[in-house]
């Protein structure tokens, strides 16, 4: 085993400015010991400028399968974790830790090195103005957990995973769509962590110096698959029926409503652009 503690993987493809933006972002984590950053790419239109952009940064190593598929990224992670723990992002993913907040992360994680716990951490969003604005991870886990699985998951760069068989097993069959993934496509983080938590109980940590860039026109997320979110809005409508709760049952329509209208709103404005 590596004397870091956590291993962090970007998973890029074909955004070399917002991969610079990210790797830029986190040099403070490259910088420490105690954290390996990683970076898994499968450009091939882009490589060229993919590669003039590693070399700029002294990163624990670097994965090139060009012409690959994002699942392929997926599982070079699984292939070559070597830390206790492990975190994935996204080229779009800009995560600014301070001093502290690298030496806080590490000493957690080290505190818990032998428990069965995943870590989510409150995380903060800086806009495209770098103007503060708090992503709501602790309003979705405290009220609206049913069984312990929260109905609305925050984002999946907040979640840190411990290096163990059964959750590499679940990620790996997360990414090859097998079982219950083959129904839930782009949304299947979100059943992934879910399932997760069936198993694993979370450590929600505040950690000072912790701040997540929201790049809204770069996200993926922005991209709907209406009939896997259909099936998963579906999943989550089942589990809250089951909880019998109707509070949980109202605020989730409610959640829905608000979802959908804003959906519509931003297709009708696009197709006036």
């Amino acid at each position: 085993m590596t004397s870091a503690i956590i291993a962090i993987y970007v998973l890029s493809h074909e955004r070399p400015l917002s991969l610079d933006k990210q790797l830029s972002s986190m040099r403070s984590l490259i910088k420490s010991d105690r954290v390996h950053v990683y970076v898994c790419d499968n450009s091939t239109i882009k490589s060229s400028e993919i590669k003039l952009v590693l070399e700029r940064y002294s990163l624990s190593g670097v994965i090139l399968k060009p012409g690959g598929s994002q699942a392929d990224n997926f599982r070079s992670v699984i292939k070559n974790l070597k830390t206790p723990f492990f975190a994935i992002f996204h080229d779009d993913d800009f995560v600014y830790f301070t001093l502290s907040g690298i030496q806080e992360l590490t000493q957690v994680l080290s505190r818990s090195h032998s428990n069965n716990k995943l870590h989510l951490f409150k995380s903060y969003g800086l806009s495209e103005d770098f103007s503060y604005f708090s992503i709501p991870n602790t309003p979705i886990i405290r009220p609206y957990s049913v069984r312990s699985v929260p109905y609305c998951l925050p984002f999946f760069p907040a979640w840190i995973f411990p290096n163990h068989q059964a959750v590499l097993s679940e990620l790996s069959n997360a990414i090859d769509k097998k079982g219950i993934y083959q129904d839930y496509g782009k949304y299947s983080d979100i059943v992934f962590i879910e399932r997760l938590l069936e198993h694993y109980r979370y450590q929600y940590s505040e950690v000072p110096g912790l701040y997540f860039h929201v790049q809204h026109h770069l996200n993926d997320g922005r991209h709907l698959d209406i009939l896997a979110k259909l099936n998963l809005l579906i999943h989550i409508g089942s589990k809250l029926i089951a909880s019998g709760s109707a509070r949980l049952i109202i605020q989730f329509s409610i959640s829905l409503l608000h979802s959908s209208v804003d959906y519509l709103i931003k297709r009708m404005q696009s197709n006036f652009r």
